[in-house]
């Protein structure tokens, strides 16, 4: 099935990078919610497309994700993502906002407002 495949594999090898989102917009056509974005930020974070993630990531959060633990990973990967993008309003507003309502996610909140803070600093 496609979810076997997208989850496990086929043959029990996890699928390479263009089946992977092939998958995924199978997905996409299948569920109307920001899972299959999602997904698909995943795939692209994982070979440090940043730049490419930050859409699907915005698509997914627009869309809404299914699971409180989706919605969780999500800001986390937002944060990495516009830390790498050197977003640094876009993380300040994200730290402070989504991030910071979170308790779970509060000690990473914080973690990215330091780093934010020693980014924002004047060279020394």
């Amino acid at each position: 099935s496609m979810r076997g495949a997208l989850l496990l594999g086929e043959r029990f090898q996890m699928p390479g990078p263009g089946r992977a989102m092939q998958l995924t917009q199978e997905l996409d056509a299948l569920r109307g919610d920001g899972l299959a974005p999602y997904l698909a930020a995943r795939q692209l974070m994982g070979e440090s497309a940043y730049a490419a993630a930050l859409v699907p990531l915005r698509v997914a959060e627009q869309r809404g994700l299914p699971l409180p633990s989706l919605v969780r990973e999500h800001r986390r990967m937002l944060a990495i993502t516009l830390y790498a993008l050197e977003r640094w309003d876009e993380l300040d507003a994200h730290v402070r906002g989504p991030m910071a309502e979170d308790p779970a996610l509060r000690t990473l909140a914080e973690y990215w407002r330091a780093r934010l803070e020693f980014r924002r600093a004047p060279s020394r």
